[in-house]
């Protein structure tokens, strides 16, 4: 918004806080020390004037500043596109006395924080207290309920303040303003030609060595008497202790237009509650059409405010890339800046990862606006966040934050492919996986499997994909009971996991019998048949003995008789063979989850 719209945003903040300021104290009477308004977030102190508690009430004299200022901040969800100001007054049923701050008692809010300085009341009195009031207004200066809170109570003692030795004097004034001359003019944003400086001097106006004391800078209350309000920087800090009894402050500027500024020098670590300060003579502030803020015109993946965080996929640029424009002073864009450098980087806060830029992550401003291209982040994460920074021929500039958005995985797919899906026990095998998605190759492929003996999910080899995405697995010892298998790949923060289909290898039953082969026996012998059963998975495998006659030129079933395996993996059978004519004898495996049905080769027998 423009400062005139901005300044009388702040004028009607100040006459709601009149207007309403008797009916919302009477709420916080209610709720003691610290009161809520308008639900959360609420308002409440980080430090009370002079140091007060619940349970002692401290004093301080009249018109003396006190050694500890109050201080309060808003707990909760702060927003930070909302501008927030803080008023400290003397409450409704405190004794009577004037409220003065060095700085005012209205100030701006930091962070959602207020910090006061410089506070004395001029009237002694017991059982004063404090109200801090918070107004929020939003960009499009809409006021929002205020939020209080009340302090602990103090005294005030009478004497006033003591009459000291030393004061506080500007012996080069901003800008190097003369009383009697023309006020100086500087550029907003820019560092003035002539730098302040202030001194500690004793009552012959000497300077006074004194290492302890700090010296702060601010833009005096009620300045300027048109424009502003300004923002007060300075390259070497706006609190700077003294040198041989001078405070030196370097690079300082005004951010925004105005006439008549005036700025305060006031001691904040003299080591007494007394507060020596000196105002400087005015000077002005001018426009000039060159960059003092830095802000996202495009957000990354088209963030919205309040809107849902958009999502891109890791290693990929982005279907909305950023831009980020430079504005003066006044709001508007530097549209004759071609020649500013615009640097992007994450934010370090937010998740790990690397930003890569086709254009490069520094970009040359172009009207003032510096547009990036195939911007993408390898990595993932929820809540990135980027950073601009601005090199500019007046200075450094930044940094912003874009909108926060999210870095996926890319989509993969994993399929396996076995040499063979029936085999006998011990076979040695070959499995192939085949990994795809953008990053395929170099990723390491687990082969994992079930069976009988390991009914979970068992990893029983790993692989590394080639630049196809094909990872070849030849595990040294072969398969000996029927198993389940599948290829797994667990991700690789910049590729999604991936898990194969299943299948199913079969191991068939092997067996043998002795003896084998053809045999001839007299009628009436007794011959004894062992079978031998691979896989041995153990004791008491089932397997049957089938017993076949050759009768009319076909084999017709005759008997079986059904053993139980040894620990050796054998069964025997002693038959008689009673009947002249021609015989078989065959081992039969039935299927179980260690292996699939199998048959012995035949032994036949010639009875005679």
């Amino acid at each position: 918004m423009s400062d005139p719209v901005r300044t009388s945003h702040r004028a009607l903040r100040r006459v709601v806080a009149v207007a309403l300021g008797g009916a919302v104290l009477a709420s916080a009477f209610a709720f003691g020390p610290v009161a809520a308004f308008g639900g959360d977030p609420y308002v409440m102190y980080t430090s009370q004037p002079l140091g007060a508690t619940a349970w002692n009430a401290p004093t301080g004299q009249a018109g003396v500043a006190w050694s500890t200022q109050p201080a309060v901040t808003i707990v909760g969800d702060v927003d930070p596109s909302y501008d927030y100001q803080a008023t400290l007054s003397v409450s409704p049923d405190s004794p009577y006395g004037n409220l003065s701050c060095f700085g005012g008692t209205t100030v701006d809010m930091l962070g959602g924080s207020a910090r006061w300085s410089g506070c004395s009341i001029d009237t002694p009195g017991q059982g004063f207290t404090l109200t801090a009031t918070v107004f929020g207004t939003t960009a499009m200066g809409v006021v929002l309920p205020p939020m209080q809170a009340v302090s602990f109570a103090f005294n005030i003692s009478g004497g006033g303040p003591t009459p000291g030795a030393q004061t506080l004097q500007f012996t080069t004034q901003p800008l190097g303003a003369n009383l009697g001359s023309a006020r100086p003019v500087a550029q907003a944003g820019r560092a003035w030609s002539i730098q302040p400086v202030v001194a500690l001097v004793d009552q012959n106006g000497r300077p006074v060595n004194n290492s302890s004391t700090v010296v702060q800078l601010s833009i005096t209350t009620g300045t300027p008497q048109s424009g502003g309000p300004g923002r007060l920087t300075c390259s070497g800090g706006t609190a700077v202790t003294l040198q041989n009894g001078f405070a030196y402050f370097t690079g300082c500027s005004i951010d925004t237009p105005g006439t008549a500024y005036q700025l305060t020098a006031s001691t904040v670590s003299f080591g007494s509650t007394q507060v020596l300060y000196d105002i400087s003579l005015p000077f002005d502030i001018s426009g000039g059409n060159y960059a003092t803020q830095i802000r996202f015109s495009t957000q990354p993946l088209g963030a919205v405010q309040g809107g849902t965080v958009p999502s891109g996929t890791t290693g990929t640029p982005w279907s909305i890339q950023p831009s980020v424009a430079l504005y003066n002073s006044s709001g508007k864009i530097v549209s004759t800046d071609y020649t500013s450098l615009v640097t992007l980087s994450l934010d370090p806060a937010g998740p790990a990862g690397q930003l890569y830029c086709a254009t490069g992550t520094s970009v040359q401003v172009t009207g003032g606006i510096a547009y990036f291209q195939g911007c993408q982040i390898v990595g993932t994460g929820n809540g990135f966040r980027l950073l601009a920074r601005a090199q500019t021929s007046t200075g450094n500039i930044g940094p912003t934050y874009s909108l926060p958005f999210n870095i996926v995985a890319a989509p993969s797919g994993l399929s396996l492919e076995a040499s063979a899906y029936e085999v006998a026990p011990g076979t040695t095998m070959t499995f192939t996986a085949t990994l795809s998605g953008s990053g395929a190759g170099g990723q390491t492929i687990i082969f994992e499997g079930t069976n009988a003996n390991y009914p979970s999910w068992t990893q029983f080899g790993t692989a590394v994909t080639n630049s196809a995405g094909v990872a070849t697995l030849t595990p040294a010892q072969g398969i000996n009971y029927t198993a389940t298998v599948r290829a797994r790949f667990a991700g690789s923060g910049t590729l999604a996991p991936a898990t194969s289909t299943s299948d199913v290898i079969g191991v068939f039953a092997q067996l043998t019998i002795s003896p084998g082969g053809t045999n001839n026996v007299k009628k009436g012998s007794a011959v004894t048949y062992t079978a031998t059963l691979k896989p041995n998975p153990g004791l008491g495998q089932k397997v049957q003995f089938l017993i076949y006659q050759y009768v009319n030129g076909k084999w017709v079933y005759n008997n079986q008789r059904t053993y139980f395996t040894t620990s050796s993996s054998q069964v025997k059978l002693t038959w008689k063979w009673s009947t002249a004519g021609k015989w078989y004898v065959r081992a039969y495996a039935p299927a179980n989850v260690y292996y699939t049905d199998g048959y012995s080769p035949t032994s036949v027998v010639n009875v005679k």
